[in-house]
């Protein structure tokens, strides 16, 4: 009996001595709920989705004042203008395509500018931007699609066909020109037909020498492009016609060929799909596309010096060279117009030991009857029109 007490005594003195004094637990972040981590996840995710949509106005439009809301959404400002953006209806985006978040912000983002814009072109004086008004070329899908951001009708001036040209303030620097809306338009109370005629004369007074340079081929003649930082708007104003008809000594009219940025990226596309052999892929429609891009050279004059080094080099017997200033002309225009007829320079001379592949690149019997079995089959492709017919794939034009 006494042993059982003295047990009992000691794991009451060992019980006793265990005992802390309560204090504040530490890391209760171990001890969350599901929907407790989920909540701070979530938060977490939107801090930086808010972070990432300032960063995206931070590099499209720093003339804009941009700052994080309380949730998720963003404040801009500029020049008395307040909005808030709201970007609750992009979380299901963003958290499906994480690679695609600054994408999906760009693009959000310059939408809702737009609005934003024109509240900021209404609250400005008319006198601060009356110099600034000149006129933007665009086409009836540009028309359509200012008309739908702008919530109304955009006033337009047709050029011909489906050219139009509307007023737009442009600004200095990287900062895009703002069209001149209908909000604009009454507070500055003023006419659209009178904001036409202001948009024109300031053209008018703008230089149009060093707009376009000049490319003579000799007896067939010569060809003027503009140069690349060049507005296109300036073919409307009244000097550009006499000054292009002095720079290509000719009294008579001249043609004009316009690219638009949707042809450029629908001609960009076509190649990808042929570099990548799309069986399926409109051979006539890359044609067509190409002659409205911003890479037609119908005369070579992008290409003329290229090619003639290339065709040098060939001549001196220089096969590496030769190749080299290929590649360049190629990648110069991606698919010009002798690769989509089909046409190709001559294959190097085996015979020439410059030609010939040395150490572990030389060909042995087999790969040399192969290629000559291809060589053959191409020839008969061409001789039978097929590449006249689009039906000559990239890879078959390629140089040898």
């Amino acid at each position: 009996m006494f042993k059982v007490r003295h047990i009992a005594l000691v794991v009451m003195v060992f019980a006793a001595g265990c005992s802390e004094p309560t204090t504040p637990d530490s890391n209760t972040q171990v001890f969350q709920t599901v929907d407790e981590v989920a909540a701070a996840r979530r938060a977490q995710q939107q801090k930086n989705w808010n972070q990432s949509a300032l960063d995206v106005m931070r590099e499209e439009r720093p003339d804009i004042s941009a700052t994080p809301a309380s949730d998720l959404a963003i404040v801009i400002t500029a020049e008395g203008v307040r909005q808030r953006v709201d970007l609750n209806s992009l979380s299901s985006d963003l958290t499906a395509q994480p690679d695609k978040i600054d994408l999906i912000l760009r693009e959000y983002l310059l939408k809702q500018l737009i609005p934003f814009d024109q509240d900021r072109l209404a609250h400005m004086n008319f006198d601060s931007v009356r110099k600034r008004i000149r006129p933007m070329l665009i086409n009836g899908q540009d028309v359509q699609e200012i008309s739908s951001q702008l919530g109304s009708q955009a006033p337009t001036r047709t050029v011909f066909g489906d050219l139009y040209w509307i007023s737009v303030v442009r600004w200095d620097g990287t900062r895009p020109a703002t069209p001149v809306g209908p909000k604009a338009v009454a507070s500055w109370n003023i006419s659209a037909d009178e904001i036409s005629k202001i948009a024109l004369s300031n053209l008018a007074a703008d230089p149009v020498e060093g707009t376009f340079e000049i490319t003579s081929f000799g007896t067939l003649g010569r060809i003027g492009t503009l140069k690349p930082k060049t507005d296109p708007a300036i073919l409307l104003s009244p000097n550009f016609l006499p000054a292009a008809r002095t720079a290509l000594d000719t009294t008579e009219n001249l043609a004009v060929l316009l690219a638009t940025p949707a042809a450029a990226d629908a001609y960009t596309d076509l190649v990808a799909r042929a570099e990548q052999g799309d069986a399926t892929l409109d051979y006539t429609a890359l044609r067509n596309a190409y002659a409205l891009s911003d890479h037609y050279d119908p005369y070579g004059a992008q290409t003329k010096p290229l090619f003639s080094a290339a065709w040098e080099a060939f001549q001196a017997k220089d096969c590496n060279r030769a190749v080299a200033s290929a590649r360049h002309v190629r990648d110069q225009l991606c698919l010009g117009p002798d690769a989509l007829r089909g046409e190709r320079l001559p294959a190097p001379d085996r015979r020439c030991r410059r030609c010939r592949p040395r150490g572990r690149n030389r060909q042995g019997p087999r790969e040399i009857a192969a290629r000559q079995r291809r060589r053959q089959v191409d020839r008969h492709r061409l001789s039978c029109g097929h590449a006249e017919r689009g039906r000559l794939r990239p890879d078959d034009a390629r140089l040898p």
